[in-house]
């Protein structure tokens, strides 16, 4: 009727309660989609989605939420380091030869995926994948494999594609000010630190604080992101 293709196939999925109890607008217990839109990303509702299988009820609560919102973080975090890594370029020489088995452990994660899905699209086997992807690559991150950026750089396209299917989207959250703005401020505290102006670099972490911007120190610079 509305000149759109109808769905070739449809499930029918589990009841969505509210704090253990029915929803309903008679009780007075009801969330709209809209009021938590204007709290927490679409994709932190999508994963509290994700966690549970089809055909059983949801549960909603606004702890879960936050729970729901602290492990986004954790995916969300780890791909912008790796997006950034992946647009920098590798700074390490590749000393020794890719072995048939280097990205075995990164292939194992894309075929466990697999079967989830094939499993009656077992979603929280799915969501549990990338979640052990997200603990590889934070270890891999502080490792000294030599081969690290090559593993992460293949294990973020495996992410992506991941997350693509579960209908993540991660979209990237602007700025209250310009990049330039940011990144000159990141090199005036990075001169505070150096001088050993801690006073400093701790007023210009605060003020982007402010302005929404989170920093994240590795070894050797400084990240920043979005709150």
């Amino acid at each position: 009727g509305a000149g759109n293709k109808f769905a070739n196939s449809w499930i029918h999925n589990g009841l969505l309660t509210i704090n253990k109890e029915k929803m309903a607008k008679s009780l007075g217990n009801f969330v709209t989609i809209e009021e938590v839109l204007k709290r927490y990303p679409a994709d932190v509702l999508k994963i509290l989605f994700l966690q549970t299988h089809y055909s059983h009820p949801v549960d909603f609560s606004w702890k879960k939420m936050e729970e729901v919102k602290s492990a986004y973080d954790r995916i969300d975090i780890l791909r912008e380091r790796l997006n950034r890594l992946k647009a920098q370029g590798s700074r390490l020489k590749v000393k020794k030869s890719l072995q048939p088995t280097t990205l075995s452990i990164e292939d194992s994660f894309k075929k466990r995926f697999e079967e989830a899905m094939d499993d009656d699209f077992n979603t929280p086997k799915g969501l549990a994948v990338l979640f052990d992807m997200v603990n590889r690559c934070n270890i891999l991150l502080e490792s000294k494999d030599e081969l690290k950026d090559f593993i992460l750089r293949y294990a973020v396209d495996i992410m992506e594609e991941i997350s693509s299917v579960l209908g993540l989207t991660f979209k990237e959250k602007e700025a209250r000010i310009s990049k330039k703005e940011i990144e000159d401020l990141i090199l005036l505290r990075k001169k505070a630190r150096e001088t050993k102006d801690f006073k400093e670099a701790d007023r210009i972490r605060k003020e982007l604080s402010k302005s929404g911007i989170i920093l994240e120190d590795q070894k050797d610079d400084t990240s920043w992101r979005v709150k």
